[in-house]
């Protein structure tokens, strides 16, 4: 126990501070600075070495940062005009996926209104309203440009790349029990594995080569606030592996486009994906490693398995990253990691049943062999 020397936000008449290491890293040191009014507490932060106190010192971007931020802004920028531009060009060719874009849109409405009524608090006053119409303002948005970017997509990947939509297809017209459809998902759930592992490498890394560590990634805090907001984030974590997944896809179909080469149209992929992270992070050359051998990942397992197999990935990543999972189950957050340890089970066993297309495990076996 150390004296106190962060302010806290709320008034407390009591206040503690505290400093150790992190467990399993004891060369980062940390600080706990808390603090309870009238017995009750009120106020707690966790401090490492790249913590800023945001109300003293403005934070400036670096210029590395900013032209990450600026490049995530034109890529953003390009999805909305190209998505527009090309479905609009398609649906006058009669071209495009409309009823499977019309359930990708639903599905995605859906999840985000589970989003809204799960995660935001509901008081009975006249500013419910306001939230709801810009529950309604956003949700529209997404699903609306899901829907232009898979219109502008589907008749381009179907023409050059048709293994790509086979199984994400039969699972948007209903078809969950398809072999190929459990085959692609339990791809994707290795993928997912192994590109979380790819990006906590990076840690340990920094330090066996001695080169400055990356900030640690921190998820989404509102997740402990109980299973009101567990819900809602793992609604939203399906949505966000989609758009990630369309966007990604759509920003290659525009390059093969417009380098009328594969491989170029790779090359610039990969290195346009790996720009922000590697421009924005104190580890360049180890973000910048484990984000091309990624990238490089779902570029295969997109073209040999699909775009199905990819946007599992991501939402198994998704989890990973989100959920708290530990082994330690006397933890009062314990529970909260377990729920997407069920999650990511329910979706593997599904998958590795569904893929087996109704085949026995290992098999008859015969008395007679």
């Amino acid at each position: 126990m150390v004296e106190p020397i962060w302010t806290p936000l709320l008034y407390a008449d009591t206040r503690t501070a505290w400093t150790g290491v992190l467990p399993d890293r004891p060369d980062v040191a940390m600080r706990i600075e808390a603090g309870a009014y009238r017995g009750r507490p009120v106020y707690w932060s966790l401090i490492g070495p790249w913590t800023r106190p945001g109300r003293m010192v403005a934070h400036t971007p670096s210029p590395g940062q900013r032209a990450g931020n600026a490049l995530l802004a034109t890529v953003f920028i390009t999805l909305i005009v190209g998505g527009a531009f090309f479905a609009r060009r398609n649906l006058r060719m009669g071209r495009g996926d409309r009823r499977g874009a019309t359930r990708l849109a639903y599905l995605v409405f859906g999840l985000l209104a589970v989003v809204w009524v799960a995660g935001e608090s509901h008081v009975p006053t006249l500013w419910e309203v306001g939230l709801f119409v810009m529950f309604v303002s956003w949700a529209l948005f997404v699903s609306g440009l899901l829907w232009l970017l898979y219109i502008s997509l589907e008749p381009f990947v179907r023409r050059r790349w048709p293994g790509s939509l086979i199984s994400w297809t039969r699972l948007l017209s209903g078809s969950f029990r398809d072999p190929l459809v459990g085959r692609d998902v339990l791809v994707g759930c290795v993928l997912g594995v192994v590109a979380v592992l790819l990006f906590f490498l990076t840690y340990p890394a920094a330090s066996w080569l001695g080169v400055p560590q990356a900030q640690p990634y921190v998820g989404p805090l509102r997740i402990f606030l109980g299973a009101r907001a567990v819900v809602a984030l793992a609604s939203r974590s399906v949505v966000s592996p989609v758009f990630f997944a369309l966007a990604m896809l759509f920003i290659l179909f525009l390059l093969r486009v417009l380098l009328r080469s594969e491989w170029a149209a790779v090359v610039l992929f990969v290195l346009i994906l790996t720009a922000p992270d590697v421009l924005g992070s104190d580890s360049p050359l180890l973000i910048g490693i484990a984000d091309v051998l990624s990238y490089g990942a779902v570029l295969f397992v997109l073209a040999r398995f699909g775009l199905l197999a990819v946007v599992v990935s991501f939402e198994f990543g998704t989890v990973l990253q989100w959920f708290p999972i530990t082994t330690e189950l006397s933890a009062w957050y314990s529970g909260i990691g377990m729920t997407g340890v069920c999650l990511l089970l329910g979706l593997t066993a599904y998958a590795f049943y569904t893929s087996l297309g109704g085949q026995p495990l290992f098999g008859r076996v015969s008395l007679e062999d």
